[in-house]
């Protein structure tokens, strides 16, 4: 018969000979380490200077940072362009130009100076996001994905106001 308190038991018994059978191993191992260590230590201790291990800072930190920072300054001037002629092209036909995107509409209604300013402020945004995500461990080979977005929207709705 087997209920559910048979099985707790016995795997608590199978633990306890596992453990029991690795005790005599784990307690030989200590001096092991210490001879080695004090071997070590006294061979290094008769070597000449120019011949001793010289101290290390351990391996080389190497950042997954690019080392080309070309092409995300051509992105930021990219993002930063398209923006500009978004928005230019967009306040140009303001009195008569009915705005279908819901995230801009509240932004028309600010005076000229303050609405460049804040599209101006949205791209530097957009080129933080991708600047931090070239920087990340988990994001650093899609950093161009935030401002190639806003690059395609920006002269998506420049060609549309254009049009219209």
């Amino acid at each position: 018969m087997n209920t559910s308190h048979e099985l707790p038991t016995r795997f608590l018994g199978f633990a306890f000979v596992i453990l029991v059978g690795a005790l005599p191993a784990a307690a030989q191992q200590p001096t092991a380490k210490l001879t080695a260590l004090a071997d070590a230590r006294t061979s290094d201790v008769y070597q000449p200077l120019d011949q001793a291990p010289q101290p290390t800072l351990g391996p080389r930190f190497t950042s997954p940072v690019r080392e080309d920072r070309r092409t995300f300054l051509w992105f930021s001037a990219a993002v930063y362009t398209a923006a500009l002629l978004d928005m230019s092209e967009t306040s140009s036909k303001l009195p008569n130009f009915r705005e279908y995107d819901p995230l801009a509409r509240p932004l028309l209604k600010l005076p000229t100076p303050l609405y460049f300013g804040t599209g101006v402020a949205l791209a530097t945004g957009i080129n933080l996001a991708g600047w931090k995500m070239e920087r990340s461990s988990r994001w650093r080979r899609e950093w161009w994905i935030a401002q190639t977005v806003s690059i395609i929207g920006n002269l998506g709705g420049y060609a549309y106001t254009k049009a219209h």
